[in-house]
């Protein structure tokens, strides 16, 4: 099991996607079935990678959670694929945080 700090980047070898980890935890994250590597690597991303049916997006600017945990990813470059964290999924995070009222 991989430790996983806020501020971490990691990039899937199968498509373009990036993320950026906001909330740290346990596990792996892994794209399309395949697990992220820290964004240093040098094996990074296909970007000419197409989807196939059944797989999603991962979209710019979304963040995602895995219902399990607290783990919590921000997308930095879209791409391919279906974000799981030890075989959970992770779903897109549809409700913004409220902001503090101004009264």
């Amino acid at each position: 099991m991989t430790k996983l700090k806020p501020g971490s980047r990691l990039g899937s070898t199968e498509s373009a996607a990036q993320v950026i980890v906001t909330r740290g935890g346990h596990g792996v994250i892994t794209c399309g079935g395949v697990p992220m590597l820290a964004a240093d690597a040098e094996v990074l991303g296909n970007p000419q990678h197409t989807a196939i049916d059944g797989e999603g997006l991962i979209v710019l600017g979304k963040r995602y959670r895995c219902a399990d945990t607290s783990v919590e990813v921000l997308c930095v470059r879209q791409g391919t694929g279906k974000l799981q964290l030890d075989g959970a999924p992770m779903d897109l995070v549809t409700q913004a945080k409220p902001l503090p009222a101004s009264d």
